[in-house]
């Protein structure tokens, strides 16, 4: 056994522990969430003496071991194994009087430890100068949610929270910081890595999309608020279409092929899909290409009718709406053509744009039908079409 042993502990977005001669323990090594959930606690909890009986409620929640004591011994010794198996021979794990405890001799480089120093010094500072050097070292550090692989147990998911909620104290300031600066792209940067943890947080949207517009990118604004705008407070897009209309009148210019560039489709292949606003203008464009042109183009309801012994239970009934539809609407975007539409306008109902008159439409839909039933084989729900061609009232 060494005399000195030095770790690198990373749990912010991942679960590495690396030596000083790089031999590394990850989560896929650990091929257990048992141990996996007891070593983060242990090295989380590694300047205190955790007792048997905390260890045991951590691991056996709801009385799921009859004898939670050995359980845990057993527990403890597989995973003083994994650590030397992995890392080297060392007393990991030590014991005393009803207690484990992480053994301090060894020296931890720990991310966690480090982002809440560096909080907590940025929290105790007055300068604000200083205060956005010390959360701008934090903002570094916290690379994602804690352990986010690990999603089963309430004593880890509290640490999770709790840290989350420092990030945001953190993220917060120095968004108010660099707005005051109008360092629009820094506010940028910084919304895009708190949506990556927090997507649908009011404050960091509205942010956002004011930071995107001061900065002329009106496009990428835009497409941030059509992304979130179902998961937000009315209040926030009250805020945010302000936004996005009070530089309407300025001078910006962009080049020709910048434009054309953002309006390309990656892969042209099947039916358009949008949602329903979206297919209001197109329903609007349609017909005044149909009147225009003379061509025929029809609109379809669908709509998923599930049997009445499914819908006698509403978790049952939920379920297979939810699987059936995804299954429609991957059938829908493959048997149309590029210039057809596709918008789920519920769990159970499909609007649709087809460029072909009604018998036409008819006959797709058919295909549709047989084509769903053949994948839905235990005939669960019955397709309901409504079929009527463009035209003006």
């Amino acid at each position: 056994m060494g005399e000195h042993m030095k770790l690198i502990v990373k749990f912010l977005n991942t679960y590495t522990i690396i030596t000083e001669d790089n031999r590394c323990l990850s989560f896929n090594k650990i091929n257990s969430s048992k141990l996996a959930v007891l070593l983060a606690y242990i090295i989380y909890h590694h300047r205190h003496k955790l007792s048997s009986l905390d260890l045991q409620e951590l691991m056996f929640v709801n009385n799921s071991s009859t004898n939670p004591a050995n359980a845990l011994k057993a527990l403890i010794f597989r995973l003083r194994g994994l650590l030397n198996k992995n890392l080297g021979e060392y007393d990991y794990i030590l014991s005393s009087q009803g207690t484990y405890y992480w053994n301090p001799e060894i020296e931890l480089v720990f991310d966690v430890d480090n982002f809440i120093n560096y909080y907590r010094l940025g929290r105790n500072e007055l300068n604000d100068d200083k205060k956005v050097k010390l959360y701008q070292k934090a903002l570094l550090l916290y690379d994602g949610d804690f352990l986010k692989m690990i999603n089963n147990n309430d004593k880890l998911l509290s640490i999770r929270h709790y840290l989350n909620s420092h990030f945001l104290n953190v993220t917060t300031f120095l968004i108010d910081y660099y707005l005051k600066m109008n360092e629009y792209s820094v506010v940028e940067e910084i919304c895009l890595k708190v949506i990556a943890t927090n997507p649908s947080d009011d404050n960091v949207n509205c942010a956002l999309v004011y930071a995107l517009v001061k900065q002329g990118k009106l496009v990428l604004a835009k497409k941030r608020y059509y992304k979130i705008k179902d998961s937000l407070s009315s209040t926030a897009l009250r805020k945010i279409s302000h936004y996005l209309n009070m530089d309407q009148y300025n001078n910006y210019e962009i080049d020709f092929d910048v434009i054309y560039s953002d309006l390309k489709e990656n892969h042209v292949n099947g039916a358009f899909v949008c949602d329903y606003d979206l297919f209001k203008n197109i329903y609007q464009l349609s017909l005044r290409s149909s009147l225009r042109s003379g061509s025929k183009k029809s609109m379809v309801l669908l709509t998923l009718h599930p049997k009445d012994y499914i819908t006698k239970n509403p978790e049952i009934n939920n379920l297979v709406l939810e699987e059936t539809s995804n299954t429609l609407q991957q059938i829908l975007i493959k048997s149309f053509r590029l210039g057809d539409v596709v918008c789920r306008y519920s769990i159970k109902q499909y609007l649709l744009i087809l460029d072909c008159n009604y018998q036409g439409a008819k006959k797709a839909i058919m295909r549709v039908k047989k084509k769903f039933y053949l994948q839905e084989k235990y005939e669960r729900v019955v397709i309901e079409e409504a079929i009527q061609e463009l035209k003006e009232n």
